[in-house]
């Protein structure tokens, strides 16, 4: 498609080329010179089958809150508006790794990550050696930590199909489980916050494997930065949707729809009960009956004006 003509008085805005890199390769400049249409992205989460399994058992919830996730059931199920994703990766950087808004560059940071999800920044990286093992190795690493072994169908090379773990959970567990059993149910849990919430990613119903055998010692595993990791996962996904040809995204975008609900007054639904004190992760606090009729919601073009005509006094 060739350019399209660019209206008197428009322009992109200032280039400083040795920091703004990316040039034509930015979903923006492609949609701005009609190269692209600028269709709402489809946004990949798949945490529904952790959220359908909830509350958790207290005997099983206190490994959850060992590890520190405390925060995430707290904070409860959130839909995620794509338009509002969209509109925001029109405005990332790779380069800076922040939102080019009229008010000045913001972005989500660690910060926001502790105080939205209470999950922890300090402490050992989350990382692990992708190492490859046959799927009969893996099967005795999920029978050992997990209390199962999966079918043959639910591994993709290094990953699990997240659907045999939320199977597992419709069958309650025996009042007289063990400890151990205890922990494995807790370890399918966290799996599926892991692969379908925290660390998601485009598959939309699979979790690398090189996560379980990080929950052997929960205890230990609580001592990570998850906040970091779910940082560096958000960033990576908005980097990545960023390239004109891709047309979706995933990773914690329930984070950057909350970050955004803090941050900009007119893009936020109101809560119809009275907001009450609230000691917990301030992402928590929209875990409430929501008014949305105030607000745009899932129109690209509507969002795309309220973050060009933000203005000072509607940034928090």
């Amino acid at each position: 498609m060739a350019d399209t003509p660019i209206p008197a008085g428009l322009h992109l805005g200032p280039y400083v080329h040795d920091i703004i890199s990316a040039g034509t390769a930015h979903r923006a400049h492609s949609i701005f010179h009609g190269h692209i249409e600028g269709n709402q992205l489809d946004v990949k989460w798949c945490d529904r089958g952790f959220w359908e399994h909830t509350p958790i058992p207290d005997r099983v919830c206190r490994y959850i809150v060992l590890v520190g996730f405390e925060g995430v059931l707290e904070s409860g199920y959130q839909m995620i508006d794509h338009s509002l994703i969209t509109s925001l990766v029109e405005r990332w950087r790779s380069e800076t790794h922040t939102f080019h808004l009229l008010v000045g560059e913001a972005t989500v940071t660690l910060q926001d990550v502790e105080v939205l999800w209470g999950l922890h920044i300090d402490g050992p990286p989350v990382i692990g050696v992708d190492t490859y093992r046959s799927i009969q190795e893996w099967g005795a690493i999920c029978e050992e930590l997990i209390g199962f072994s999966p079918a043959v169908g639910y591994f993709d090379e290094q990953r699990l199909k997240l659907g045999c773990l939320a199977r597992v959970l419709d069958t309650e567990l025996p009042p007289d489980a063990s400890d151990a059993e205890c922990r494995q149910r807790a370890s399918i849990y966290l799996l599926l916050i892991l692969g379908g919430h925290l660390l998601s990613d485009k598959s939309g119903n699979k979790v690398p494997l090189l996560y379980l055998p990080l929950l052997r010692d929960l205890k230990t595993v609580g001592q990570y930065s998850w906040g970091s990791a779910r940082l560096a996962t958000l960033y990576r996904s908005l980097c990545d949707a960023t390239h004109p040809a891709k047309s979706a995204i995933a990773g914690p975008l329930v984070l950057l729809q909350l970050w955004i609900w803090e941050h900009i007054s007119t893009m936020r639904p109101d809560r119809i009960a009275p907001l009450e004190h609230y000691p917990g992760p301030y992402g928590a606090r929209w875990n409430n009956d929501l008014d949305v009729h105030r607000v745009v919601r899932h129109v690209v073009p509507a969002f795309r004006d309220q973050l060009t005509g933000l203005r000072p006094e509607e940034f928090i």
